[in-house]
């Protein structure tokens, strides 16, 4: 992971679950850990039985991407993130176009996790991370500045005990575009996205 890295709290469900996540320059995944991971003692987890906007996505879905070369043949728009995104500073909210007429995110109930549940895998810190692939609401900021999109994402359960987590639970990549390794939009992409914002961001230390 290098000398540096940078933190950020985001929440994920409804109500949100807080983690501490790095900001990655160099991918374009988002994953906390789930409460499932037997390795991830003393971290924060995510409970997908507790949020209302959780919404599992099965392995023989056309929204599970398993890898880039299963899907390269299926449009970008299938599975993509699907929902509405909002500030805390405006009452109103805009749905995301999707290719569904039923996929704003106020229209999709929570649904049980998936069994079985769409496969994720990954590395971190060179070590493999597995688990699996949802679709969730996400919070960024604080106080009177707050957006709130849905997104693909992830929620791991498998990693070594080995690996460098002592102040994150997850990790949120700001790789824009399209995500690579299953072909679906990035969940910063989405975010900007939704939220109406500029595909431009800076670090201030």
């Amino acid at each position: 992971l290098g000398d540096l890295v940078f933190l950020g709290e985001i929440g994920v469900g409804s109500p949100a679950q807080a983690f501490s996540v790095i900001m990655d320059t160099s991918s374009s995944n988002l994953w906390v850990t789930d409460n499932t991971c037997q390795k991830c003692n003393g971290r924060r987890r995510f409970f997908p039985e507790i949020s209302t906007s959780f919404h599992g996505i099965e392995v023989n879905s056309s929204s599970c991407h398993v890898s880039s070369s299963s899907s390269s043949s299926s449009s970008s728009s299938s599975g993509t993130n699907e929902g509405s995104s909002s500030t805390s500073s405006s009452s109103s909210s805009s749905s995301s176009s999707s290719s569904s007429s039923s996929s704003a995110s106020a229209s999709l109930s929570p649904s049980p996790s998936p069994s079985p549940s769409c496969p994720y895998a990954d590395t971190y810190a060179s070590k493999p991370i597995q688990g699996y692939a949802l679709h969730e609401i996400v919070t960024l900021g604080s106080g009177d500045v707050q957006i709130t999109a849905r997104v693909r994402m992830a929620s791991v359960s498998v990693m070594d005990p080995k690996q460098e987590m002592e102040q994150n639970e997850g990790v949120l990549g700001l790789g824009m575009g399209e995500n690579t390794q299953n072909s679906t939009t990035s969940a910063i992409e989405a975010i900007l996205t939704q939220a109406g914002l500029r595909r431009r961001f800076s670090f201030f230390s």
